[in-house]
Order: C-alpha cells, then sequence, then structure tokens
C-alpha cells in the first residue's frame, strides 16, 4: 500500500535538495579560492547525500518497505556534514579576522587592503607604504630586494638554497605567506615581483587561481597584495584578466590621502618618505 504522505514528502523533498544542488553545483564553478572552494564541495556532497536520501523516502512509501533507518543515517550524515563544513570555514575566517583586528583595536589599520598591480617603474615608490605594515613579505627573483625592510623572502627558484622555493609549487609559497602574516598578527604587505617567472613554470589559469587566493586571503587579514606587471613581457590577455582584481595602485593619491589623515596625527608625508 502507497504511503501517500510519505510519498508527496519524498517528492517534495527530492525537488527542493534536487533544485540546491544544482545552484550549489553551479556557483562552484566560479570558484577559484581554495577554502571557499572545498566548502563548496562538502555543501554538493551533502545535497547528494539529502538527494539520494529523498529518493529512499520515495522507494520506503511505494514499496512498503522499511527503510526509515537508511533514509535518517543519510539525512544525519548530510547535515553533520554540511554543519561541520559551515562551522570550519567560520573558525578558519573568524581567527584570521580576530588576528587582524588587533592591529586596529591599537589603532593601527593598514593603509590599503586588497590586491593591486603596479609597473616596475612604480615599483621604488612603494617605499613609504612599507613601514605601515607590520609584516612585509617579498615574492620574486631578486635575492636582494630593496623596495622595504622585508620580514620574509621568497626566492622563486629550482635551486635548494635559503628562502628559496619551487615556483611550480603555487601551494607552497601561499602557506608560506599565509603563515607569515598569521604569526604577525595580520596586516601584512605582500610585493609579488616574479609573475612571469611563475608563468614560466605554471599555465595561465593555476597562476589566476594562485592569485585569487592571495587576494582573498589579504581581505581576511586586513592586509595588501602587489603584483609587478612588466606589460613588456605579459599578452594583453593576461594583463586585463590579471587588473580585474588587481586595479593599478595610484600610489600618489594614496600618499596624499594619507597626508591628510596624517595632519590630525603624529606622521607627514615627509615622515612616510623619509
Amino acid at each position: 500500500m502507497v504511503k501517500v504522505a510519505a510519498l508527496i514528502a519524498g517528492l517534495v523533498s527530492l525537488l527542493v535538495y534536487s533544485v540546491l544542488l544544482v545552484m550549489a553545483y553551479l556557483y562552484s564553478r566560479r570558484i577559484v579560492a581554495p577554502l571557499s572552494r572545498k566548502f563548496s564541495v562538502n555543501v554538493i556532497l551533502s545535497g547528494i547525500l539529502a538527494v539520494i536520501a529523498s529518493v529512499v523516502v520515495i522507494v520506503d512509501a511505494v514499496t512498503g518497505k522499511a527503510l526509515w533507518w537508511l533514509e535518517a543515517a543519510l539525512f544525519l550524515v548530510s547535515y553533520v556534514l554540511l554543519m561541520v563544513s559551515a562551522i570550519h570555514y567560520l573558525r578558519l575566517s573568524s581567527r584570521v579576522l580576530h588576528e587582524s583586528g588587533k592591529g586596529e583595536e591599537g589603532g593601527e589599520q593598514s593603509p590599503l587592503v586588497g590586491g593591486f598591480s603596479v609597473t616596475p617603474e612604480e615599483l621604488p615608490k612603494l617605499g613609504p607604504l612599507c613601514g605601515m605594515f607590520k609584516t612585509r613579505i617579498y615574492i620574486g627573483r631578486s635575492q636582494n630586494p630593496t623596495v622595504c625592510d622585508f620580514d620574509r623572502r621568497i626566492w622563486l627558484s629550482r635551486i635548494e638554497a635559503p628562502d628559496s622555493v619551487d615556483p611550480s609549487k603555487l601551494h607552497v609559497i601561499l602557506e608560506s605567506v599565509i603563515r607569515t602574516i598569521s604569526e604577525g598578527g595580520g596586516s601584512g604587505l605582500v610585493l609579488l615581483d616574479g609573475l612571469e617567472f611563475l608563468l614560466l613554470h605554471n599555465d595561465f589559469r593555476s597562476v589566476v587561481k594562485f592569485l585569487a587566493s592571495l587576494k582573498d586571503y589579504m581581505l581576511l587579514s586586513n592586509s595588501a597584495v602587489v603584483v609587478v606587471l612588466d606589460e613588456e613581457t605579459l599578452g594583453k590577455r593576461e594583463i586585463s584578466v590579471i587588473r580585474r582584481e588587481f586595479p593599478p595602485l595610484e600610489i600618489e593619491r594614496l600618499l596624499s590621502s594619507l597626508e591628510k589623515h596624517a595632519l590630525f596625527g603624529a606622521l607627514s608625508r615627509e615622515d612616510l618618505e623619509g
């Protein structure tokens, strides 16, 4: 005998979870940041389990077989997976925000947050900004970068040497940056002066994913990443794609803005440039 109420509940559940599953899949295709992508995968897995559980409810209602234990198990695993993933995501985000908030409580806030780009000619002008960050990280080919007094240098090289990192291991570079800024309490400045070298050892899509993940962390940790873009060595398409997420940094305008704020404090533009 068909259980009408259970059948209707199963069909409604199947429809709702199927729609949500499709939406989750479509959104996940646009995500490139590892943390967000991992969360989206877990959401999709949770949705798949819920859809299977809904099908079991329908089978139970039509055949009369006692499958309640399987329904309960599938729904339970689905909900637990979703909740554990959400809590893990919130824990990581809140930890980073808490670390970056320590500087804000003390009145210290980064002059810029997010991702930006500069040309090689503009690189020396970044010097005045270096002192405004707690932690300064250099990623590139120079073993002795002079723009800032860097706390951490990541030398892009396949040679095993102090501070060297294989340019093909983007995840290692990202983890090193995250660890260094986290240990410093947020408010970090990352200077990436080796984009062309990264592209020699990785495909463009992988590098874009790396940059997106790096920018995500900068936003969470009250930090900034500045990418050096050389139009003579990069194609117009690559420049266009990267500048969508890393707009040109207007250094002079930023310094002028800092100067105005400094009128109410102890800094002047001469102090910054000194």
